[in-house]
């Protein structure tokens, strides 16, 4: 099994037994076979060429809830399921902001992120700014394309 399959596999059942569903064994096989599906689609080709944009983590998501949607469950329970499987990164990601938020410096980490960030992301074409500007207090910007928007 390809890692990536096996990787996100492994978090979906995790949370679909967290949520005590009882077929997750069943659930966990069809995942697999539906993100295998999607990996190999000729629409995963034409957005995998974005570095930025996490589409491995992306289309996972997309097969979670594809296969989510035909147990019948509601899109409350789906959307639980799904940010539950990932919650081990939002975790990390909470603290680390939380972190942030408490130093003097957390503007100037933020700022520096988002001049990186934009600056990777024209160079990728996954997003395109109208405007992108940043000061010593402000940061802003408007999106006029975004690839994770075309992707849908």
């Amino acid at each position: 099994m390809d890692k990536r399959i096996r990787k996100y596999y492994k978090w979906f059942v995790k949370s679909l037994k967290r949520n005590d569903i009882n077929n997750y064994k069943d659930l966990g096989i069809k995942f697999s076979n539906k993100y295998q599906e999607l990996l190999t689609s000729d629409d995963y080709k034409e957005f995998n060429k974005y570095p930025t944009m996490d589409i491995d983590k992306i289309y996972a998501v997309i097969a979670m809830c594809l296969i989510l949607i035909d147990t019948g469950l509601t899109k409350d329970n789906i959307i639980d399921i799904v940010n539950n499987a990932f919650i081990r990164n939002k975790t990390i990601a909470r603290r680390l902001e939380k972190f942030l938020d408490l130093t003097p410096l957390s503007y100037k980490v933020a700022r520096s992120w988002n001049i990186k960030d934009h600056a990777n992301r024209v160079k990728d074409n996954s997003i395109t700014y109208e405007y992108f500007t940043v000061s010593g207090t402000k940061i802003s910007y408007k999106i006029t394309r975004c690839m994770y928007i075309e992707i849908f």
